[in-house]
């Protein structure tokens, strides 16, 4: 449950993209990798547990949110997965038995996550105080689109994140512990949310790559783009 309500944050409200709606399960000899994309983020969870039992491996799209709702309903400790003519699953624990329709996962859009480049390293609490020290003066307004989101940059070994809705500044200014290739993005700030929700469940130390129009934020288990 745990893992899916950080996939969660990868669903989109709507799309014309029915398939997006789904939660992508890849299932390894070994471990799991959730996927979810909408237009602004996608987000990728590795679940690796000893509890883990994998029968046969494969690949699926199922419906994100109505997975979400049974799993939070279930008090078993384990659950059990099964495919029934590659159209339907099976989720059975204890007496509690569910079917849900799947949707067809090639027709899922492959999501490329970028590490190209030296990344910026920082701690995961770092960057929930730099979201919460500069989000709040992002403009709410679309008519000026750059102002909705923080501005990130290097400036000699130095992190700065400005944000400002041309009423009111906010910069922070935080010096890198490691030396990262120059960047120079703006972030939109309903995805820092979304980031700093998945940072209060998530303490670690956190990898940054990043590219013109993209940025990976890359934790032991989780990538964030």
């Amino acid at each position: 449950l745990n893992n899916l309500l950080i996939a969660q944050r990868g669903l989109p409200n709507k799309t014309p993209l029915p398939v997006l709606n789904a939660i992508k399960i890849e299932v390894n000899p070994d471990h799991l990798i959730l996927t979810t994309s909408n237009s602004d983020l996608a987000i990728q969870v590795l679940v690796d547990d000893e509890s883990l039992k994998v029968v046969q491996t494969g690949k699926i799209a199922i419906p994100g949110k109505f997975l979400i709702e049974i799993v939070r309903k279930i008090d078993s400790n384990l659950i059990e997965f099964s495919l029934v003519d590659n159209k339907i699953v099976t989720i059975k624990a204890d007496r509690s038995e569910f079917n849900l329709r799947l949707m067809d996962v090639l027709d899922y859009p492959e999501v490329d996550f970028l590490e190209n480049n030296e990344p910026i390293e920082l701690d995961s609490e770092i960057i929930k105080s730099i979201i919460s020290e500069t989000n709040f003066a992002t403009a709410n307004n679309e008519k000026r689109p750059i102002l909705t989101g923080v501005h990130f940059s290097n400036v000699d070994n130095n992190l700065i994140a400005v944000s400002t809705d041309s009423y009111r500044l906010s910069q922070k200014r935080l010096q890198l512990r490691n030396q990262p290739s120059d960047f120079n993005f703006v972030i939109p700030s309903k995805s820092l949310d979304e980031l700093s929700r998945i940072l209060d469940i998530a303490s670690d130390n956190i990898q940054i790559f990043s590219t013109s129009n993209k940025v990976l934020f890359k934790f032991p288990n989780i990538l964030f783009q």
